[in-house]
């Protein structure tokens, strides 16, 4: 198995360098294009920097500014938005920033709650796992207390493996002032997937309408439909008549097109919101 993993990684799109170095790779854009971005990145908002990604996680910053912009117009104060799959806190150190410009631009404010286990990978239960890319044990925290301490008042961590800690967290009655607008999925296997989808199945109140989902693990020369986060999520929406998840619909006018985490992002339509109803 190693040595097939191995294997793979030679293939693996991160591995293979660009046409371009990075630092040269804007000359592969539009002059016109350049200009804008330029200016953006300059004079514009936070919500026209989204739009050009020129926000470092491009699809956090999207799925945050949904969340915000729909809870504004539902009149609330606030939206919870979480990230399953912590590891060493990079992508969680990206939302509490991303946190701060949204609320100083719109005034929502973010509840943000990550879930690790500081475990890394469980082994692989069956083919759906995707053993054949990870590796049990891979993702392991160093130490996952320090990283709670490192977030303490920023963001909320519920420590332990995701199917001892969703239900928990539903039950947090914050999310009727507070209800999730955005959750961000890198839990890689399709068992750790299949629990993390338990976090949108609470009462409609505890949701946006619309909430934004990022899958990070589709995306690889494995990736189907019928295994890891894909087949967690088509099976999802068969044994859920009100609750759907779709691709986003939204993304196909951004100036920079065809951006890998487009592909990337979801929307999950929560049916019986009374928003939703007559």
């Amino acid at each position: 198995m190693p040595s097939y993993l191995n294997f793979l990684n030679i293939f693996r799109d991160q591995n293979i360098p660009p046409t371009l170095p990075r630092k040269f790779r804007q000359l592969q854009k539009p002059l016109g294009l350049i200009l804008q971005m330029a200016l953006v990145k300059k004079f514009g908002s936070f919500g026209m920097k989204q739009h050009f990604d020129l926000i470092t996680r491009p699809q956090y910053a999207y799925g945050m500014l949904r969340a915000a912009v729909l809870a504004k117009q539902l009149g609330k104060q606030s939206t919870t938005v979480c990230e399953f799959g912590v590891w060493n806190g990079d992508g969680l150190a990206k939302m509490v920033k991303i946190a701060q410009r949204i609320t100083k631009e719109y005034g929502i404010h973010f509840n943000i709650v990550g879930f690790e286990s500081g475990e890394g990978l469980s082994p692989s239960l069956t083919h759906k796992d995707h053993p054949e890319i990870w590796a049990p044990g891979t993702f392991a925290s160093t130490n996952i207390h320090d990283l709670e301490q490192r977030f303490q008042g920023k963001a909320k961590f519920k420590i332990g493996k995701i199917e001892d800690t969703v239900d928990g967290f539903l039950s947090d009655a914050i999310l009727h002032k507070s209800p999730i607008g955005f959750i961000a999925i890198d839990v890689d296997r399709y068992q750790a997937t299949v629990s993390t989808l338990r976090a949108l199945k609470g009462s409609a109140e505890k949701y946006l309408p619309t909430v934004s989902v990022y899958l990070d693990d589709i995306a690889q020369y494995e990736s189907n439909k019928w295994c890891g986060e894909l087949a967690a999520v088509h099976e999802f929406n068969a044994i859920h008549d009100m609750r759907k998840i779709d691709e986003d619909r939204t993304l196909y006018d951004r100036p920079i097109t065809n951006a890998k985490w487009h592909k990337k992002m979801f929307a999950m339509h929560c049916f019986d919101h009374p928003s939703r109803q007559e």
